[in-house]
Protein backbone atom coordinates (compact mmCIF):
# COMPACT_ATOMS: atom_id res chain seq x y z
CA UNK A 1 0.00 0.00 0.00
CA UNK A 2 1.41 3.59 -0.92
CA UNK A 3 2.45 5.71 1.68
CA UNK A 4 2.36 9.24 2.39
CA UNK A 5 6.04 10.55 3.39
CA UNK A 6 7.72 13.27 4.95
CA UNK A 7 11.65 14.10 4.44
CA UNK A 8 12.48 16.71 7.47
CA UNK A 9 15.71 18.48 8.06
CA UNK A 10 16.06 19.20 4.57
CA UNK A 11 19.12 22.28 4.11
CA UNK A 12 17.94 23.75 1.07
CA UNK A 13 20.36 26.76 1.03
CA UNK A 14 22.04 25.55 -1.90
CA UNK A 15 25.02 23.66 -0.67
CA UNK A 16 25.79 21.10 -3.43
CA UNK A 17 26.70 17.99 -0.88
CA UNK A 18 23.22 18.21 0.37
CA UNK A 19 21.84 17.95 -2.98
CA UNK A 20 24.22 15.16 -3.68
CA UNK A 21 23.15 12.64 -1.35
CA UNK A 22 20.00 13.74 -0.73
CA UNK A 23 18.59 13.53 -4.49
CA UNK A 24 19.72 9.71 -4.32
CA UNK A 25 17.92 9.14 -1.17
CA UNK A 26 14.62 10.58 -2.87
CA UNK A 27 15.27 8.80 -6.17
CA UNK A 28 15.03 5.93 -3.90
CA UNK A 29 12.11 6.65 -1.98
CA UNK A 30 10.19 7.69 -5.20
CA UNK A 31 11.27 3.90 -7.00
CA UNK A 32 8.53 2.95 -4.11
CA UNK A 33 5.75 4.76 -5.43
CA UNK A 34 4.58 6.61 -2.26
CA UNK A 35 1.32 8.58 -2.76
CA UNK A 36 2.92 11.61 -1.10
CA UNK A 37 6.16 12.64 -0.68
CA UNK A 38 6.80 15.92 1.11
CA UNK A 39 10.04 17.62 1.95
CA UNK A 40 10.42 20.26 4.94
CA UNK A 41 13.12 22.46 4.69
CA UNK A 42 15.27 25.57 5.22
CA UNK A 43 15.10 28.29 3.79
CA UNK A 44 11.64 29.32 3.22
CA UNK A 45 12.61 29.71 -0.12
CA UNK A 46 15.11 26.76 -1.51
CA UNK A 47 17.76 27.99 -3.10
CA UNK A 48 17.32 27.98 -6.77
CA UNK A 49 20.28 25.53 -7.27
CA UNK A 50 18.28 23.14 -5.47
CA UNK A 51 16.02 22.08 -8.34
CA UNK A 52 17.68 18.59 -8.43
CA UNK A 53 16.28 17.65 -5.12
CA UNK A 54 12.83 19.62 -4.82
CA UNK A 55 11.58 18.46 -8.26
CA UNK A 56 11.55 15.20 -6.56
CA UNK A 57 8.78 16.70 -4.38
CA UNK A 58 4.82 16.24 -3.85
CA UNK A 59 4.93 19.88 -2.12
CA UNK A 60 7.70 22.01 0.04
CA UNK A 61 7.25 23.11 3.29
CA UNK A 62 8.89 25.21 5.70
CA UNK A 63 10.77 24.02 8.79
CA UNK A 64 11.29 26.63 10.67
CA UNK A 65 15.15 27.23 11.75
CA UNK A 66 16.97 25.15 14.24
CA UNK A 67 16.80 26.88 17.54
CA UNK A 68 20.35 28.66 17.12
CA UNK A 69 18.98 30.72 14.17
CA UNK A 70 15.90 32.02 16.01
CA UNK A 71 16.93 35.96 15.91
CA UNK A 72 14.66 36.57 18.96
CA UNK A 73 17.43 37.10 21.70
CA UNK A 74 16.68 34.48 24.90
CA UNK A 75 14.51 32.16 22.60
CA UNK A 76 17.32 29.81 21.65
CA UNK A 77 15.55 26.08 22.63
CA UNK A 78 13.82 28.37 25.16
CA UNK A 79 10.51 26.03 26.59
CA UNK A 80 8.33 28.55 24.85
CA UNK A 81 10.01 27.46 21.02
CA UNK A 82 9.86 24.04 21.98
CA UNK A 83 6.31 23.60 23.36
CA UNK A 84 5.70 25.77 20.11
CA UNK A 85 7.59 23.12 18.04
CA UNK A 86 6.08 20.23 19.43
CA UNK A 87 1.93 21.21 19.01
CA UNK A 88 3.41 22.29 15.02
CA UNK A 89 5.06 18.71 14.54
CA UNK A 90 2.62 16.75 15.97
CA UNK A 91 0.20 18.24 14.34
CA UNK A 92 2.11 17.68 10.74
CA UNK A 93 3.23 14.27 11.22
CA UNK A 94 0.23 13.12 12.21
CA UNK A 95 -0.75 13.72 7.96
CA UNK A 96 2.11 10.96 7.14
CA UNK A 97 3.12 7.37 7.74
CA UNK A 98 6.72 7.86 7.96
CA UNK A 99 9.27 10.54 8.70
CA UNK A 100 12.60 10.62 7.11
CA UNK A 101 15.19 12.60 8.37
CA UNK A 102 17.43 13.97 5.58
CA UNK A 103 21.09 13.06 5.36
CA UNK A 104 23.43 15.64 7.21
CA UNK A 105 26.02 15.48 9.97
CA UNK A 106 23.94 17.34 12.45
CA UNK A 107 23.70 14.25 14.88
CA UNK A 108 26.25 16.04 16.77
CA UNK A 109 26.68 18.11 20.45
CA UNK A 110 28.23 20.60 18.37
CA UNK A 111 25.39 21.34 15.92
CA UNK A 112 22.43 22.87 18.08
CA UNK A 113 20.37 20.61 15.32
CA UNK A 114 20.88 17.84 16.98
CA UNK A 115 18.66 19.13 19.58
CA UNK A 116 16.25 19.87 16.79
CA UNK A 117 16.05 16.66 15.60
CA UNK A 118 15.77 14.68 19.01
CA UNK A 119 12.99 16.96 19.94
CA UNK A 120 11.05 15.94 16.16
CA UNK A 121 11.83 12.42 17.14
CA UNK A 122 9.97 12.54 20.23
CA UNK A 123 7.13 13.92 18.92
CA UNK A 124 6.70 11.08 15.56
CA UNK A 125 6.79 8.95 18.93
CA UNK A 126 4.03 10.63 20.43
CA UNK A 127 1.61 10.26 17.59
CA UNK A 128 2.73 7.04 16.39
CA UNK A 129 4.77 7.75 13.27
CA UNK A 130 7.69 5.68 12.26
CA UNK A 131 11.36 7.68 12.36
CA UNK A 132 14.03 7.24 10.75
CA UNK A 133 17.26 8.74 10.49
CA UNK A 134 18.16 8.10 6.59
CA UNK A 135 22.04 8.44 6.44
CA UNK A 136 23.74 10.21 9.10
CA UNK A 137 27.44 11.11 10.82
CA UNK A 138 27.19 10.57 14.39
CA UNK A 139 28.56 11.82 17.15
CA UNK A 140 30.49 12.83 19.94
CA UNK A 141 27.10 13.41 21.78
CA UNK A 142 25.86 13.12 25.15
CA UNK A 143 24.37 9.66 27.54
CA UNK A 144 21.54 11.37 27.60
CA UNK A 145 21.03 11.86 23.68
CA UNK A 146 22.02 8.65 22.77
CA UNK A 147 19.19 7.16 24.69
CA UNK A 148 16.74 9.55 22.97
CA UNK A 149 18.51 8.60 19.82
CA UNK A 150 16.93 5.35 20.75
CA UNK A 151 13.76 5.58 20.37
CA UNK A 152 14.38 6.00 16.58
CA UNK A 153 12.95 3.33 14.22
CA UNK A 154 15.70 2.99 12.46
CA UNK A 155 19.54 4.40 12.62
CA UNK A 156 21.58 4.70 9.10
CA UNK A 157 25.12 5.63 9.92
CA UNK A 158 27.20 6.88 6.81
CA UNK A 159 30.60 5.74 8.11
CA UNK A 160 31.87 3.08 9.94
CA UNK A 161 33.25 5.63 13.23
CA UNK A 162 29.30 6.41 13.44
CA UNK A 163 28.23 2.85 13.31
CA UNK A 164 31.20 1.89 16.04
CA UNK A 165 30.44 5.14 18.19
CA UNK A 166 26.87 4.11 18.08
CA UNK A 167 27.29 0.54 19.51
CA UNK A 168 29.23 1.86 22.68
CA UNK A 169 26.19 3.33 23.93
CA UNK A 170 24.52 0.05 22.80
CA UNK A 171 22.36 1.30 19.88
CA UNK A 172 21.32 -0.36 16.86
CA UNK A 173 22.03 0.95 13.80
CA UNK A 174 23.33 -0.10 9.92
CA UNK A 175 26.69 0.60 8.69
CA UNK A 176 26.67 2.61 5.51
CA UNK A 177 28.46 5.22 3.34
CA UNK A 178 27.15 8.18 2.37
CA UNK A 179 25.02 8.18 -0.58
CA UNK A 180 26.34 10.58 -2.86
CA UNK A 181 28.95 7.51 -3.41
CA UNK A 182 25.50 6.35 -5.30
CA UNK A 183 25.46 9.68 -7.03
CA UNK A 184 25.02 9.38 -10.85
CA UNK A 185 27.85 11.01 -11.66
CA UNK A 186 28.69 9.86 -14.83
CA UNK A 187 25.15 11.52 -16.30
CA UNK A 188 26.71 14.80 -15.32
CA UNK A 189 30.39 14.60 -16.94
CA UNK A 190 31.83 17.65 -18.90
CA UNK A 191 32.34 16.31 -22.51
CA UNK A 192 36.62 15.07 -22.82
CA UNK A 193 37.15 18.96 -24.90
CA UNK A 194 36.72 20.44 -21.75
CA UNK A 195 39.17 18.87 -19.65
CA UNK A 196 41.94 20.65 -18.79
CA UNK A 197 45.28 20.39 -20.50
CA UNK A 198 47.29 21.04 -17.58
CA UNK A 199 47.70 19.52 -14.13
CA UNK A 200 45.48 20.92 -11.39
CA UNK A 201 45.05 20.90 -7.79
CA UNK A 202 42.08 22.10 -6.42
CA UNK A 203 41.53 23.32 -2.44
CA UNK A 204 38.13 23.04 -1.60
CA UNK A 205 37.80 24.91 1.89
CA UNK A 206 35.23 26.06 4.17
CA UNK A 207 35.35 29.05 6.20
CA UNK A 208 34.72 27.68 9.52
CA UNK A 209 37.67 25.32 9.60
CA UNK A 210 41.12 26.75 9.11
CA UNK A 211 42.29 30.15 10.78
CA UNK A 212 44.16 32.48 7.84
CA UNK A 213 47.25 31.90 9.06
CA UNK A 214 46.66 28.11 8.30
CA UNK A 215 46.65 28.78 4.49
CA UNK A 216 49.80 30.15 3.18
CA UNK A 217 52.92 30.17 0.74
CA UNK A 218 55.95 29.43 1.34
CA UNK A 219 59.03 27.41 0.11
CA UNK A 220 57.10 26.78 -3.15
CA UNK A 221 54.89 24.88 -1.23
CA UNK A 222 51.04 25.29 -0.72
CA UNK A 223 50.66 24.89 2.81
CA UNK A 224 47.11 24.06 3.87
CA UNK A 225 46.28 23.15 7.77
CA UNK A 226 48.82 20.21 7.98
CA UNK A 227 48.39 19.30 3.87
CA UNK A 228 51.56 20.57 2.02
CA UNK A 229 51.11 20.53 -2.20
CA UNK A 230 54.20 21.21 -3.61
CA UNK A 231 53.59 24.06 -6.55
CA UNK A 232 56.17 22.26 -8.87
CA UNK A 233 54.13 19.71 -9.09
CA UNK A 234 50.62 21.19 -10.38
CA UNK A 235 50.57 24.08 -13.10
CA UNK A 236 47.33 25.28 -11.99
CA UNK A 237 46.11 25.06 -8.18
CA UNK A 238 42.81 26.82 -7.17
CA UNK A 239 40.58 27.58 -4.05
CA UNK A 240 37.07 26.36 -4.43
CA UNK A 241 34.06 25.74 -3.19
CA UNK A 242 30.75 23.02 -3.30
CA UNK A 243 29.07 26.00 -0.99
CA UNK A 244 29.46 29.38 -2.39
CA UNK A 245 26.30 31.00 0.37
CA UNK A 246 28.93 30.27 3.15
CA UNK A 247 32.50 29.91 1.61
CA UNK A 248 32.69 32.58 -1.30
CA UNK A 249 33.92 35.41 0.58
CA UNK A 250 35.92 33.59 2.95
CA UNK A 251 38.08 32.47 -0.35
CA UNK A 252 37.63 35.95 -1.86
CA UNK A 253 39.74 36.92 0.82
CA UNK A 254 42.61 34.23 0.65
CA UNK A 255 42.93 34.27 -2.74
CA UNK A 256 43.42 38.16 -2.86
CA UNK A 257 46.05 37.62 -0.12
CA UNK A 258 47.55 34.90 -1.96
CA UNK A 259 47.26 35.88 -5.49
CA UNK A 260 45.43 33.16 -6.42
CA UNK A 261 42.06 32.23 -8.28
CA UNK A 262 39.28 30.51 -6.72
CA UNK A 263 36.40 28.38 -8.71
CA UNK A 264 33.15 29.04 -7.51
CA UNK A 265 30.87 25.84 -8.08
CA UNK A 266 27.12 27.34 -8.19
CA UNK A 267 25.39 24.04 -9.44
CA UNK A 268 26.10 20.28 -9.37
CA UNK A 269 27.05 20.45 -13.09
CA UNK A 270 29.76 22.70 -12.44
CA UNK A 271 30.98 20.76 -9.26
CA UNK A 272 31.02 17.68 -11.55
CA UNK A 273 32.65 19.33 -14.11
CA UNK A 274 35.53 21.03 -11.96
CA UNK A 275 36.54 17.71 -9.66
CA UNK A 276 36.87 15.90 -12.98
CA UNK A 277 39.25 18.65 -15.02
CA UNK A 278 41.57 18.06 -11.63
CA UNK A 279 44.25 15.59 -10.82
CA UNK A 280 44.53 16.56 -6.64
CA UNK A 281 41.42 17.26 -4.63
CA UNK A 282 42.49 18.57 -1.51
CA UNK A 283 39.39 19.36 1.09
CA UNK A 284 37.78 19.71 4.04
CA UNK A 285 34.46 19.72 2.99
CA UNK A 286 33.14 16.10 2.60
CA UNK A 287 31.08 15.67 -0.61
CA UNK A 288 33.80 16.98 -3.38
CA UNK A 289 36.00 14.41 -1.47
CA UNK A 290 33.13 11.59 -2.83
CA UNK A 291 32.76 13.03 -5.91
CA UNK A 292 36.55 12.71 -6.45
CA UNK A 293 36.77 9.64 -5.32
CA UNK A 294 33.87 8.06 -7.15
CA UNK A 295 35.75 10.03 -10.58
CA UNK A 296 38.98 7.94 -9.71
CA UNK A 297 41.23 11.13 -8.67
CA UNK A 298 44.07 11.80 -5.95
CA UNK A 299 42.76 12.83 -2.35
CA UNK A 300 43.58 14.82 0.69
CA UNK A 301 41.57 15.23 3.42
CA UNK A 302 41.69 17.66 5.54
CA UNK A 303 40.33 17.36 9.06
CA UNK A 304 37.82 19.59 10.61
CA UNK A 305 35.86 19.82 13.84
CA UNK A 306 33.18 16.77 12.61
CA UNK A 307 35.63 14.64 13.65
CA UNK A 308 33.95 11.29 12.96
CA UNK A 309 32.48 12.97 9.60
CA UNK A 310 36.09 13.43 8.35
CA UNK A 311 38.08 10.69 9.99
CA UNK A 312 35.03 8.54 8.57
CA UNK A 313 35.42 9.05 5.03
CA UNK A 314 39.29 8.96 4.95
CA UNK A 315 38.87 5.41 6.74
CA UNK A 316 36.34 4.49 4.38
CA UNK A 317 38.33 5.58 1.16
CA UNK A 318 41.41 4.25 2.50
CA UNK A 319 40.38 0.99 3.27
CA UNK A 320 37.72 0.34 1.14
CA UNK A 321 37.55 -0.22 -2.63
CA UNK A 322 35.04 1.96 -4.45
CA UNK A 323 33.21 -1.30 -5.19
CA UNK A 324 32.56 -1.96 -1.34
CA UNK A 325 32.15 1.18 -0.32
CA UNK A 326 28.82 1.67 -2.86
CA UNK A 327 27.73 -1.43 -1.71
CA UNK A 328 27.63 -0.01 2.02
CA UNK A 329 26.19 2.73 0.88
CA UNK A 330 23.26 0.33 -0.79
CA UNK A 331 22.67 -1.17 2.08
CA UNK A 332 21.72 1.50 3.95
CA UNK A 333 19.13 2.53 1.08
CA UNK A 334 18.23 -1.28 1.49
CA UNK A 335 17.62 -0.87 5.22
CA UNK A 336 15.15 1.84 4.62
CA UNK A 337 12.80 0.34 2.00
CA UNK A 338 11.64 -2.06 4.82
CA UNK A 339 9.69 1.15 6.06
CA UNK A 340 8.08 2.60 2.39
CA UNK A 341 5.67 -0.28 2.23
CA UNK A 342 2.43 -0.19 4.86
Amino acid sequence: MPMKILLVHAWLTGNLGDLLQTYVLLKHIRSHSPTILDIAGYPKNPAKNTTLVTDLADNILYDEPAAEKLPVIGLRFSSIWQDRRQRVRAKLYAKYDLIVSAPGPFLTMHDERLRTALLDLKVAKAVGVPFIFSSHSIGPINPQQANELKNANLIVGREPESYNYLRAFDISSVKSADFAFLFPFSDFIASSADIRPNKTCLLFLRSNNLLDKQIIIRDEKVIVGNIEIQKHEYEEIYFATSDPKKDEKFLTRIATKLEAEIIICKSVEQLIAAVDRADLIVSDRYHPLICAAVLGKKIKAIMNQSTHKMKGIETLLSNHTMKDIQIMAETGLKSISSFLVC
